[in-house]
């Protein structure tokens, strides 16, 4: 278990799964995939009640990052910015060697992370049949990637 400021960071746990689909669906992110077995959850926690998510989909030598999340009572304490952080940390131990995302609105927050906007279809096949790429996130989500 690794510490970000005050809060826990440890992977989500089946009983945790509601509120991790309670977070995502209020800060308007697709759950329909969720629980599928190739999604690596992350959580931060904090008084064990669950205040930010995140997820890496591994597929071969890339992975989707996914479903970055912090609740709206915790935002500005810098928790998405190093939730991130430990995510392409692990990644990175991982040997992948770069990761994908969609997003509608977040785009000018992960280019300033060092993320980079891209054509949909120049993504690799394997990032382009995960479930976000195939049908979850619409034509209109803007793709995005960085090399680790």
């Amino acid at each position: 278990m690794q510490f970000l400021n005050n809060y826990r960071v440890q992977p989500a746990t089946k009983e945790a799964l509601s509120s991790v689909i309670a977070l995502l669906q209020e800060c308007k992110l697709p759950t329909a995939d969720i629980n599928a077995d190739n999604v690596g959850m992350f959580t931060t926690v904090s008084l064990d009640h669950i205040v930010a998510v995140a997820a890496l989909e591994p597929v071969g030598d890339y992975a989707l990052f996914r479903s970055l999340a912090v609740h709206p009572e915790h935002r500005g304490q810098s928790i998405a910015q190093q939730l991130l952080a430990h995510i392409e940390q692990q990644a990175k131990k991982a040997s992948l060697s770069q990761l994908f995302l969609l997003t509608y609105d977040a785009d000018s927050w992960f280019l300033q992370q060092g993320w980079h906007r891209i054509e949909r279809s120049s993504a690799p096949e394997s990032i382009q049949q995960t479930a976000q790429f195939s049908g979850l996130c619409s034509a209109k989500a803007i793709a995005m990637t960085k090399e680790l």
